[in-house]
């Protein structure tokens, strides 16, 4: 616990909390505030602001877990690792929390499943973009991203929406389920991507297609025979 507490004291915990705070109190009083965006086939979508603050909330989830020593953590050992995934773990449910509860007490529980699922594979898209690009300053690219194509291309030419588009599809949606689905493990993967295991694995890759022949001790060299027996 003492080790969880260090690395808490690392992530600006103050700042993730006032964070969380006014994303919850802009979920809750603010969310039903809607903004016309046009779209490719023409007319426009209508962007409320809670779908915002979901997408700003999953990236509050990844981007504390940036620390000053972050080029130490990428290669730490065990006990590291099981902190950061133990953090991201808290901060990932407590988010969850904050919207599910929020959002089904205030409006419904169909649309707090929305939005829990579209926070699903936000943060599994921020935890890719951390380790894709570099680290968890980054995190917020992939997610961001995202918001083009959910808004501008998240319709067909009848007028309806793609199946794809999690923000208006509704929370029964299989195939956003399947996105879903997909976010997390993509993050299990990224997470389990660890330095070590990716050069360990990529050694065991070059081992499968054959080592090559040593080449032969040039004269004079120092490389001394074998023994004999």
């Amino acid at each position: 616990m003492s080790d969880l507490r260090s690395r808490l004291r690392l992530c600006h915990p103050t700042g993730v909390a006032v964070g969380a705070a006014g994303l919850l109190a802009a979920l809750v009083w603010l969310g039903g505030v809607a903004m016309p965006v046009p779209v490719a086939t023409g007319g426009d979508s209508t962007v409320q602001l809670r779908m915002i603050v979901v997408l700003a909330g999953a990236i509050l989830v990844a981007v504390p877990m940036r620390s000053p020593m972050a080029d130490w953590e990428a290669g730490a050992g065990p006990l590291a690792r099981r902190m950061e995934l133990t953090l991201l773990a808290v901060l990932a449910w407590a988010g969850a929390v904050l919207v599910g509860v929020g959002e089904a007490l205030v409006r419904s529980p169909e649309s707090a499943a929305s939005l829990l699922r579209a926070q699903a594979i936000w943060l599994g898209l921020a935890v890719v973009s951390a380790r894709l690009l570099g680290g968890w300053s980054r995190a917020w690219v992939l997610p961001l991203a995202t918001i083009f194509p959910l808004t501008y291309l998240g319709w067909d030419a009848a007028g309806e929406v793609r199946w794809w588009n999690w923000l208006w599809q509704p929370h029964t949606a299989t195939g956003c389920w399947a996105l879903a689905a997909v976010g997390v493990a993509g993050a299990v993967l990224a997470l389990w991507a660890t330095p070590w295991r990716t050069r360990r694995l990529r050694g065991r890759l070059r081992r499968g297609r054959g080592a090559l022949p040593a080449a032969p001790a040039r004269p004079g060299s120092r490389t001394k025979a074998p023994a004999a027996r």
